[in-house]
């Protein structure tokens, strides 16, 4: 059975290959300047770009720690697999703080006129 992500990243199967829906976004302020249509997509092309991050490395954790029950019943050796996901929980603790920074930015700009 498929289960899905709600919020942005709604449109993702998470049981399935997760692919990128949009290219990485610069959110620099020099990179927008006022408030303008150009400006709103921008704010939510990196948005989106962050939902997804931590969309993908959610569903890439929860493919490893699948392994490493497997791995662990059939009476393999896990210590590169529990190292992987160590290093999966730390790129995903980097996404959710990516995140946070750009949720601050946004906020930051206000609403788009």
């Amino acid at each position: 059975m498929d289960s899905f992500s709600w919020g942005i990243g709604a449109a993702l199967r998470t049981s399935g290959e997760v692919k990128p829906r949009y290219k990485m976004q610069s959110l620099a302020a020099r990179d927008i300047r006022d408030n303008s249509a150009l400006a709103a997509l921008a704010k939510l092309g990196a948005l989106a770009d962050a939902e997804w991050r931590v969309l993908e490395i959610n569903v890439q954790i929860e493919r490893q720690r699948g392994l490493i029950e497997k791995l662990a019943f059939q009476g393999h050796d896990i210590a590169s697999a529990a190292d992987i996901l160590e290093g999966l929980h730390v790129s995903l603790t980097l996404a959710v703080r990516e995140r946070h920074r750009v949720y601050s930015v946004l906020h930051s700009m206000g609403p788009a006129r």
